[in-house]
């Protein structure tokens, strides 16, 4: 499995921050001309790969397609996340018929797409998941952390379920999961057929000044302004250093 940062603007170029060359970056911060923008094309530069997560959460919502794609097409984004969509009976067609837009549009990367992190139970989200495990055109498939009461810390318990239930043979797509909550979590995820998982973790934690492990309750909350950091001291950048090689070795 692979860990796939998530850095604040200035550091996206630098990618010693980015294990493997790949950074996860967010559509509404894109614009442009904008330093952002500009980050990202740096990254690309040195044979980077750039996903583009569709900024869902950020915006608590979804932004059109035809925006999505402009965004994606402006820093040739390799992956770019679909809008998210709850279950229901004609996901796949809208699924597919995106897909197909955003290529007429112009889009030539893949695409990836998360199951709905609002869904009402983990049979909704294993129906969901197994409706794109069908979809030809859809490259990865992305698995949040529960965002329902009780369920944030148990995607382990769905990656079991998907195990048992749809067989690790029948998966046909790349498994991402979106967003890193804990190391205890980490550690049970870690599976021969996920392929990587982002997050902030290792670069707040530096950050803050504080070493990997902690405990959830020790870790630090990330900065509102963290896209905005811009310097490091000694003790900061040795402490992300550390911190990436600590997920690097426990994502082998």
């Amino acid at each position: 499995m692979k860990y796939i940062s998530i850095l604040p603007t200035k550091f996206i170029p630098q990618v010693e921050f980015s294990p493997d060359k790949k950074t996860l970056v967010l559509a509404h911060l894109i614009e442009k001309g904008n330093i952002y923008q500009k980050a990202c094309l740096e990254f690309k530069k040195q044979s980077g790969e750039l996903w583009l997560d569709n900024s869902f959460y950020e915006l608590r919502g979804n932004m059109s397609i035809e925006m999505l794609t402009h965004k994606a097409k402006l820093i040739d984004a390799d992956v770019v996340c679909l809008p998210d969509l709850p279950l229901r009976f004609n996901l796949k067609f809208i699924i597919e018929s995106t897909i197909l837009k955003m290529r007429r549009l112009g889009y030539k990367g893949k695409f990836m797409m998360c199951v709905f992190a609002n869904n009402k139970d983990f049979k909704e989200d294993l129906q969901q998941f197994e409706i794109l495990n069908s979809i030809k055109e859809l490259n990865i498939i992305a698995t949040p952390y529960v965002f329902r009461a009780g369920d944030e810390f148990k995607r382990p318990e769905f990656l079991d379920l998907i195990e048992k239930k749809v067989g690790v043979k029948n998966i046909t797509k790349q498994i991402h999961l979106f967003g890193l909550n804990s190391i205890k979590n980490l550690k049970k995820e870690n599976r021969p057929w996920i392929s990587s998982i982002d997050g902030t973790m290792p670069f707040k934690c530096g950050y803050a000044k504080k070493k990997l492990p902690l405990s959830i309750a020790a870790e630090p909350k990330r900065p509102k302004n963290y896209f905005e950091l811009d310097k490091l001291d000694k003790e900061q950048k040795e402490c992300i250093d550390y911190n990436l090689n600590f997920i690097k070795e426990l994502c082998k």
